[in-house]
């Protein structure tokens, strides 16, 4: 006969080992179906995330048989490994919170940087490689528009996984991007490297910025979204000026190979977040479906009489906000400035940028009334300076041009997280501002093809001229600086003043036009090839942009 082995009743231990042994025979035997929360120490399993984990043996109550022992020390260690601690709600507007501003501050930086400076690479490039500017147009605007396009996936991303994993993987893309580019001249894979890799790798660093500093502060988040974009106004300033800097120094492939490093910090910015991020996040599939149902079929921001007009204007934004970093650089070179001069208009864009990012953020302070006023005004302003713009033909023009469009610009960026709060609420956030942004994405696409300013055949009479590639100009092409007063002989001729480096000034003729068209009215140098006497044009090399007169 088997000795019954002899347990206190009142030990605690014992009550949780005898309770759990009665649930798993009733069980067994069908009696309850539905899973009993578990007891340890008296506590309901709702509260045994409050029981202390990692008792000592010599804790447990000597009166427990030693046979009983292992079974009762198994369950205490199954029970605490499935019940963790719960972690104390993250204090916000303070502390660690301001160590996420900084890192949100960088993010902004890299991205809106690399936005300043894809024109000026863009312009090294099509040097480096003798090729028209069509063939690498769409870098500048894939960098712009694919992290807007995707930032509906990029904001169900951030539910799904984590803003600091996101941020951290954006890094390493856009460092392999660059890095790619380093060693290449083919333009497919300069697409590729230069304009998708960096555009997927921006935006997942920017977007999951934001939120994490949404999510930091309350009572000063309209402040702190304002410090932390501002950001983007010092990589307007410092980008450019240092590109121009490296490219004179390093030479292009080096300078591109200290570009790609630099972006290897957004792996550190992930890695901050993290900590902020307590637990990760363990979705299921169907929740995961719920996610992406829930941001892209939320009806409270799509029945809104709010949503059509933000998507609007903020398409219309996008196309604007683009078009200065690419359309820049080219007229400015065409104009006769140098690259240093062409890299301080986006510099200015990004001085006044800040003082726009952070004025606003003050003087609009918890008003909503104010913010929305303020994000209107804004807009007109922006495209004011877009006129500017289009009819410059002064440096100053073109500085105050970029003065203008970086107070408007720059408020708007800060503008428009606090205006989609106080428009769809805090909860929505995550979803309108993705959605916002997908419409700033498809403007910015649109703007590549608009950046191209009017070729030079489109200026004349086909018959008589044809375009070709710089490999196929000849030989005889000498940089002239051209007077942009022309003189109309007629309706298809125009008498050039042009000057060669001495400065010895000569008038030739250009025949076969368009009607009354100059296509060289806004540039002061280009290469011209000049017949035996140096009297008529017969042929134009700008920048790649090159048409010969058929014989």
């Amino acid at each position: 006969m088997e000795r019954e082995t002899a347990l206190p009743k009142d030990d605690p231990e014992v009550a949780t080992y005898r309770e759990t042994e009665e649930v798993g025979i009733s069980s067994k035997d069908g009696e309850n179906e539905e899973e009993p929360e578990s007891v340890v120490d008296g506590v309901s399993g709702s509260d045994t995330n409050e029981v202390e984990v990692g008792k000592n043996i010599d804790e447990l109550s000597p009166n427990i048989s030693c046979p009983e022992l292992p079974k009762v020390l198994l369950h205490r260690i199954l029970t605490d490994a499935h019940c963790p601690k719960p972690t104390e709600p993250a204090k916000k507007d303070g502390g660690f919170c301001w160590i996420i501003v900084i890192a949100s501050f960088l993010s902004w930086f890299l991205f809106a940087g690399t936005r300043s400076s894809i024109g000026l690479i863009q312009e090294e490039f099509e040097k480096r490689l003798k090729d028209s500017p069509t063939g690498l147009s769409w870098t500048g605007a894939m960098v712009n528009a694919i992290p807007l396009l995707l930032a509906p996936v990029i904001s169900v991303l951030t539910r799904i996984t984590s803003c600091g994993f996101l941020t951290s993987l954006g890094g390493v893309i856009t460092f392999a991007g660059f890095l790619l580019v380093t060693f290449t001249d083919t333009v497919p894979l300069i697409l590729v490297g230069l304009g998708l890799f960096p555009g997927l790798g921006l935006g997942l660093m920017a977007l999951p910025s934001t939120f994490m500093v949404s999510d930091c502060f309350d009572s000063r988040r309209g402040l702190v979204i304002a410090l932390s974009t501002a950001g983007g106004g010092l990589g307007f300033i410092v980008f450019p000026i240092l590109f121009s800097f490296m490219v004179n120094f390093y030479g292009l492939k080096g300078t591109l190979l200290v570009c790609s490093a630099l972006y290897l910090n957004g792996f550190l910015f992930g890695i901050i977040y993290r900590q902020k991020e307590k637990q990760p996040k363990k979705i299921e599939k169907k929740s995961t479906f719920s996610e992406m149902k829930r941001t892209f079929c939320d009806k409270d921001v799509f029945c809104s009489y709010n949503f059509f007009p933000m998507i609007f204007s903020n398409m219309m934004f996008g196309a604007s906000d683009t078009i200065p970093f690419l359309f820049i650089p080219s007229k400015a070179e065409r104009l006769g400035f140098s690259l240093e001069l062409s890299a301080m208009l986006i510099s200015a864009i990004g001085f006044t940028s800040i003082t726009g990012r952070i004025g606003i953020g003050i003087l609009t302070g918890k008003s909503q009334c104010r913010r929305l006023g303020s994000f209107i005004a804004a807009f007109l302003i922006s495209s004011v300076s877009m006129a500017l713009y289009a009819f410059a033909e002064r440096y100053v023009i073109l500085i105050i041009g970029s003065c203008v469009f970086g107070v408007s610009t720059g408020s708007l960026y800060s503008l428009q997280s606090m205006v989609l709060i106080d428009l769809f609420g805090i909860d929505r956030l995550v979803t309108s501002y993705g959605v916002i942004n997908l419409s700033f994405g498809v403007g910015s696409l649109m703007a590549g093809p608009a950046t191209m300013m009017e070729s030079l055949i489109d200026s004349l009479n086909t018959e008589k001229w044809t375009e070709v590639s710089a490999a196929d100009r000849g030989e005889g092409f000498v940089e002239y600086s051209i007077n942009r007063n022309a003189k109309q002989v007629d309706d298809t001729t125009l008498a050039l003043m042009i000057a060669d480096d001495s400065g010895n000034p000569k008038t030739v003729t250009l025949s076969y036009t368009l009607p009354k068209k100059n296509p060289v009215k806004s540039v002061s140098r280009s290469e011209i090839k000049l017949d035996a006497e140096g009297k008529n044009v017969l042929g134009i090399d700008l920048d790649g942009d090159c048409v010969v007169l058929k014989s």
